[in-house]
């Protein structure tokens, strides 16, 4: 176990930001709020991906590189030309965990000093409740109405 773990001020997201600004700085193109439609391959490499914005005409990226962000099931079924059947079958079978977070805003002490608390009990559809203020004081409603967060 350790004793101390540095957690992004802002949450998981301030990561991603910092991913999304590295990756530009270093010559990356990133397109936001665009749906991979086709992933044009060639010796199993993806040369091309054609993408819809949510209010527009099809595109096409072409480039030596490609980050995949969409789930390995609709990747697979994007990839043209198409892998072979039994790969694609595979691929449907793919389950995903869903994540869901429910912000529940407690007013007063702490009610446990833990990061988290894991929910081992089988019948109980929860992994985890976590204790977000003892992540980072930055990630409490206080803070964030106070105009301190940022």
């Amino acid at each position: 176990m350790i004793d101390t773990f540095d957690y992004p001020r802002f949450g998981p997201g301030q990561m991603w930001e910092k991913v999304a600004t590295d990756f530009q700085v270093a010559g990356g193109q990133l397109h936001l709020g665009m749906q991979a439609v086709k992933l044009a391959q060639h010796d199993h490499r993806v040369i091309a991906v054609e993408a819809v914005p949510a209010a527009g005409a099809r595109r096409r990226f072409e480039a030596d590189h490609f980050i995949v962000s969409m789930p390995l099931q609709e990747t697979v079924q994007t990839l043209d030309p198409a892998l072979p059947p039994a790969v694609e079958a595979a691929a449907r079978k793919l389950g995903y965990r869903d994540f869901l977070t429910v912000a529940l805003v407690l007013e007063g002490e702490t009610p446990f000093p833990d990061n988290w608390i894991y929910i081992h009990e089988p019948t109980v559809r929860l992994g985890r409740i976590q204790n977000f203020k003892s992540w980072s004081a930055a990630m409490t409603r206080r803070t964030i109405a106070s105009g301190r967060c940022r």
